[in-house]
């Protein structure tokens, strides 16, 4: 599972690994929660081009009826499991014709600790962002005609470092290699299943981050929630 990460990247960096430039970039872009529907950046494959844009977390898929709808399915479209991505109408046409990677500087779980919920911030290892493995739609808005485009995270289970942090259901994200993201866009839908595997567990690392987080009333998107947690902390925002 993946329903909240961070955006707080370097336009330089995806350019020099990728190759990606003129990808808008929220600012700031501490904090994101997928049920809140943002709009934030994905690298797309449209048309047999490589698109960098902005796009609604939450996938619709395209033969979604109405906006009653499209809102449910966008609550449940966050993310895709690896191991039905293929099969699930909700998911499958995406799968088929649409992959896209999302770009993050890290991401948000919670560990069970005696029925407690502490917040973890997990990050790349080795570099200063992740790419997620994704796919994405395009919904037409019967009232209106407005195009919305949407996308899913890809999940599978979790590795060791993770089974640590998300330990009642133990999925993670599928993180994508830097060398090889591309290769992920540009695979047959058969071949790219090979690609969502669990990342190895040096790949990331991980602390503990104030309770703050969690607290969904509040500007989550301000940089104390990145802070490593400590007893001393206040757990407000102010």
């Amino acid at each position: 599972m993946c329903f909240s990460y961070s955006v707080n990247l370097s336009a330089q960096s995806l350019q020099s690994k990728l190759g990606i430039n003129e990808l808008p970039l929220p600012n700031p872009g501490f904090f994101f929660s997928g049920f809140d529907h943002p709009m934030l950046p994905v690298i797309a494959m449209m048309e047999q081009q490589i698109v960098p844009t902005v796009m609604q977390w939450g996938l619709i898929p395209s033969w979604t009826a109405d906006a009653g709808k499209a809102q449910e399915m966008g609550n449940f479209g966050l993310n895709a499991r690896a191991e039905t991505v293929d099969e699930k109408p909700m998911f499958r046409g995406a799968w088929q014709h649409h992959p896209c990677i999302i770009p993050c500087s890290g991401f948000f779980e919670w560990k069970d600790v005696g029925g407690k919920k502490q917040p973890y911030y997990i990050h790349s290892a080795e570099a200063d962002f992740l790419l997620f493995a994704g796919i994405w739609s395009s919904w037409i808005q019967p009232q209106t005609g407005a195009e919305i485009q949407t996308y899913s995270i890809i999940t599978t289970d979790a590795n060791d470092l993770m089974a640590e942090i998300h330990n009642v259901k133990k999925r993670m994200p599928v993180i994508l290699a830097a060398e090889s993201a591309l290769n992920y866009l540009a695979e047959s839908p058969e071949n790219r299943l090979t690609f969502l595997q669990p990342c190895p567990n040096e790949k990331i690392t991980a602390y503990r981050v104030s309770n703050l987080v969690s607290n969904s009333r509040a500007n989550r998107n301000v940089s104390n929630v990145l802070q490593p947690f400590s007893e001393g902390y206040s757990q407000t925002l102010f």
